[in-house]
């Protein structure tokens, strides 16, 4: 079997799946994950790497939400390959980067708040 640029995008996901420490997993309940080639004209008719579609659970937590459709996080297979070209680097680090700041606002940090955290 031939495997494709897409089978190994979403290998390269899994495998970012797999490496997140388990205090995140642990959080990452009723959050699905979507694979789309690119967003949404209405979303975005730029370079979108990936989109957080949900409630933080930092207010989940707070308001007492349940019996909630799942938050719901979705990554732009063409858009990131596109970025992983523009920079040179592997699909993998940028499938890896681009999930774990989704999961980050999935947690409740701001744009502001994970690029303080990127620059540590």
């Amino acid at each position: 079997m031939n495997e494709t640029r897409e089978d190994n995008f979403y290998k390269f996901l899994e495998e970012a799946i797999s490496m997140l420490p388990e205090v995140f997993k642990d959080h990452l309940k009723n959050v699905a994950i979507f694979v789309k080639d690119y967003p949404d004209k209405k979303v975005s008719d730029g370079l979108l790497l990936g989109l957080y579609e949900g409630v933080p659970n930092t207010f989940k937590n707070s308001l007492g939400y349940s019996f909630l459709l799942p938050d719901k996080i979705s990554l732009f297979r063409k858009n990131i390959e596109k970025m992983a070209l523009i920079k040179n680097i592997a699909i993998s680090k940028v499938i890896r980067e681009v999930l774990y700041h989704e999961i980050g606002h999935h947690l409740g940090f701001s744009e502001e708040d994970l690029r303080n955290l990127s620059s540590l």
